[in-house]
């Protein structure tokens, strides 16, 4: 059989899942839902069916049922016309404030990438567009994310959630954590009318603040001040975790690095450790097109799950029940002997059929490194 004609089943295979799925399953309801914009990424185009409006989750779901997305997305902004087809037609009323943390941006995850081409030979890295083997074309180009990296991702989550309470004053009850199905995580602060219609300016003034941009260590470390012959002196006031902002943020990394260094050299540590790896590009845009919560993911076949920071993450909750009752045969494509992400060790071997739990075998089939050919 053809690699075209098993790429076909595969993916009529996942996406009858994906249908049965969201026949099974309630989504939530994101506030004023009717005055958000639906777009979907169907399974048979790169592209996104967009300017959909809905008046209800049900409407909704009937909807996505017949369609069945590959992923599927609401506004962070509410609009007036959400369905119009132009931007300026919707007209505008604010979006919500969200951010993006991907573990591929952290600092200290290295991420597998792998490649695969038509003559099925694979390998790690970038090839570029070719087969350094047979010089035929890249079919797939994916990664790999280990748990280590979700780990270091989710150190940024709980930092970043640190400074909405702590420095902006927001509630812990408007803070909403969701692990994306795949990278990271996306944090979606429920805004009041007021904090929805901020600019993009605004928001870009937030994000700065957030990740240390034009910091000055000075304006936080140095007193300026004349003493009483009125010479000018400068000392030195160490951060305090009694203190607000970026003094409060230096203060908390100190307290977690060695003191073995000088001031100045321990400060800029702790700025570095204290800055938060942020998409900036998300939180700016006010347009921008956010995931569903429970939604599943295009390139996993994990859910986009809310998670609690004060219980430890378990990704095993972002597999739907249903694909842990079924086994199915695939046919992989490469020889793997660990899923970093879901840590879970197996032996496969390329072009070797083997029995798995299905949410294994949708995780490989999605990432275009297995057939199924149940």
């Amino acid at each position: 059989m053809s690699h075209q004609e098993l790429s076909r089943r595969t993916i009529n295979y996942v996406k009858n899942r994906f249908k049965y799925y969201y026949m099974k399953t309630k989504l939530p309801s994101p506030p004023n839902l009717q005055m958000r914009e639906i777009a979907l990424q169907p399974f048979d185009q790169n592209t996104y069916i967009r300017h959909l409006a809905f008046n209800d989750i049900d409407e909704l779901t009937k909807y996505i049922v017949s369609r069945v997305p590959r992923n599927l997305f609401y506004s962070s902004a509410i609009y007036e016309y959400p369905s119009a087809k132009s931007m300026d037609e919707k007209v505008w009323l604010g979006a919500d404030i969200v951010f993006d943390i991907d573990s591929d941006h952290i600092r200290g995850c290295i991420v597998k990438e792998v490649w695969i081409c038509e003559k099925l030979h694979y390998g790690e890295g970038d090839p570029g567009s070719t087969c350094p083997y047979c010089g035929s074309n890249i079919i797939v180009k994916t990664d790999l994310i280990s748990r280590e990296c979700l780990n270091l991702a989710l150190d940024h989550v709980i930092k970043l959630c640190d400074i909405l309470m702590e420095d902006f004053g927001i509630s812990k009850n408007r803070i909403h954590v969701y692990f994306s199905g795949n990278r990271g995580f996306h944090i979606h602060v429920h805004t009041t009318s007021k904090e929805m219609r901020m600019s993009s300016d605004v928001r870009r003034e937030i994000v700065d603040y957030i990740k240390g941009i034009g910091l000055d260590i000075n304006t936080i470390l140095l007193n300026v001040y004349m003493d009483k012959r009125r010479r000018k002196r400068i000392e030195i006031l160490l951060p305090s975790t009694n203190d607000y902002g970026w003094r409060r943020r230096i203060a908390k990394s100190l307290q977690r690095l060695s003191m073995k260094r000088d001031i100045i050299s321990i400060i800029n540590s702790c700025i570095t450790e204290s800055i938060v790896e942020i998409d900036e590009k998300v939180t700016i845009d006010t347009r921008r097109l956010v995931r569903f919560p429970y939604s599943l993911h295009g390139k996993t076949g994990l859910m986009v799950t809310p998670i609690k920071l004060d219980e430890e993450f378990d990704i095993y909750k972002a597999i739907p029940s249903m694909f842990l009752k079924e086994r199915i045969r695939i046919v992989p494509l490469i020889n793997i002997d660990k899923l970093d992400i879901l840590n879970i060790r197996l032996k496969m071997t390329t072009r070797k059929r083997i029995s798995v739990d299905e949410y294994i075998g949708l995780y490989m089939a999605l990432k275009g490194l297995a057939y199924i050919i149940r």
